[in-house]
């Protein structure tokens, strides 16, 4: 079950959506799923991504990509805005949905 109703205006995002994309990260992974468009991308990419806002010690990037894998991603994808076809692999789960999600957080920045 998903959180969205894509078409039907900001009135479509619930509290679940809102909830899940207050983290910085959370928008962070989102925005560069939305780069890559329709395609699955790997866990390692979304880290590689993600890289800048870490430490440069290898263990910050472990930590990362273990809070992306038992945190971040599962609760994206609770709401219905990843989908993870497998295990190491993630890709935006409705584009259109996405997008009008990612639209409202630029419009409080």
């Amino acid at each position: 079950m998903t959180a969205l109703d894509p078409g039907s205006g900001p009135s479509s995002i619930d509290d679940e959506v809102v909830s899940a994309v207050a983290n910085e990260k959370r928008r962070r992974i989102l925005q560069t799923l939305a780069r890559s468009g329709d395609q699955t991308v790997s866990v390692d990419e979304v880290v590689e991504a993600l890289d800048e806002h870490i430490g440069d010690h290898p263990d910050d990037r472990h930590h990362l990509a273990v809070a992306l894998h038992h945190v971040h991603l599962p609760q994206l994808e609770s709401v219905g805005l990843v989908h993870r076809p497998e295990k190491k692999r993630v890709r935006l789960a409705d584009e259109q949905a996405t997008e009008e999600v990612l639209d409202l957080i630029e419009s409080f920045d």
